[in-house]
């Protein structure tokens, strides 16, 4: 063992790790990932490409399946349609509205899209 540290101290370590990768469900994090950038529209040629290979909207589609990925206890959406095909935009607002990752969780959304609010949320705030 290098840099000092004795058996105990890195099986914690390990430890530590393997709760970490359980409680992301790590397993099946491929498979998820992957799910959803195809519900978000993105072919077998896309999802092959990096980044910067990319437009400005798969870029953004890709920062919105990194956001849904995470599964965070608020997210905050600011007009999640754009760049979004109509496939993809029914797919998201069925996903927020019924999907068993947003169960008891809070999502904020702003846009302008009256009917895909009608579908994904549950209260709208009507700001003008």
């Amino acid at each position: 063992l290098g840099g000092g540290e004795d058996e105990a101290s890195v099986d914690e370590r390990v430890r530590a790790i393997d709760e970490r990768l359980e409680a992301i469900e790590s397993a099946t994090a491929e498979v998820r990932a992957e799910r959803l950038l195809i519900n978000l529209g993105f072919s077998d040629a896309m999802r092959a490409r990096r980044m910067r290979q990319m437009s400005g909207g798969w870029r953004v589609r890709t920062m919105l399946a990194c956001a849904l990925f995470a599964a965070p206890d608020v997210l905050l959406l600011d007009e999640p349609t754009n760049h979004l095909s109509i496939d993809a935009v029914l797919w998201l607002a069925r996903e927020l509205a019924t999907g068993s990752t947003w169960k008891d969780k809070i999502i904020i959304i702003v846009s302008h899209d009256r009917h895909f609010l009608d579908d994904a949320a549950t209260d709208t705030l009507h700001v003008s």
